[in-house]
């Protein structure tokens, strides 16, 4: 997203919305359009990681419609789920883990 409704990102100029409104702001919405971001990161066994995140639940939608589950090594380890107000408030999260295979 970038500059969509006036929402502001953490930092730089853009954020990845996962609850996306495949319409936009004038289109009805209401659509089904969740997506997934992942990414996969060489690891070595035996040594600790902690993958960090800033979380904001989407403006004026309730704590149910705003989501995130946070997966490591294919499980679901963290949740972050809030209610929006007017605008984005983002909060860290992060998760520390020891890595068990080599990505």
């Amino acid at each position: 997203q970038r500059g969509v409704n006036g929402w502001l990102p953490i930092d730089g100029e853009q954020y990845a919305e996962l609850d996306a409104d495949w319409q936009g702001p004038t289109g009805g919405g209401n659509e089904q359009a969740s997506v997934a971001i992942g990414q996969t990161i060489a690891t070595i066994p035996g040594k600790t990681y902690t993958l960090s995140w800033h979380f904001s639940p989407r403006p004026n939608t309730n704590g149910a419609e705003n989501k995130l589950d946070v997966s490591v090594d294919g499980g679901v380890v963290k949740t972050n789920t809030a209610a929006g107000g007017g605008a984005n408030t983002w909060e860290k999260d992060s998760y520390t883990f020891v890595a068990t295979d080599d990505e």
